[in-house]
């Protein structure tokens, strides 16, 4: 799957190789590494209305106060910090779900 190869590269590229992953030619290195395009990565990473959504999505994570990963956020009702069990999981999900229909 080319999702995983894109997350073996960057762990790769970062604790292994300490290369800086702000650069947007490195990310382009990393990705064509995994199999992309380099030409469709760098599109993307040219795009503005990606970027503008990137930028949102942090803001709003940091105003919820998530702060590392992973973060688990279930129904909107129910957030799990860190690496947990299933069972966890399970019953921060249930959790999720009664708050929903008890509203």
């Amino acid at each position: 799957m080319q999702q995983d190869a894109m997350v073996e590269a960057f762990f790769k590229a970062y604790f292994i190789e300490g290369r800086d992953l702000t650069e947007a030619s490195v990310l382009m290195d990393i990705a064509e590494s995994a199999g992309m395009d380099r030409a469709v990565v760098e599109q993307y990473l040219q795009d503005s209305d990606l970027h503008s959504q990137t930028i949102d999505s942090d803001k709003a994570a940091r105003e919820m106060g998530i702060t590392g990963v992973p973060f688990f956020i279930f129904n909107r009702q129910v957030g799990l910090s860190g690496a947990h069990e299933a069972e966890t999981l399970l019953q921060g999900m249930v959790e999720a779900m009664n708050a929903a229909t008890n509203d």
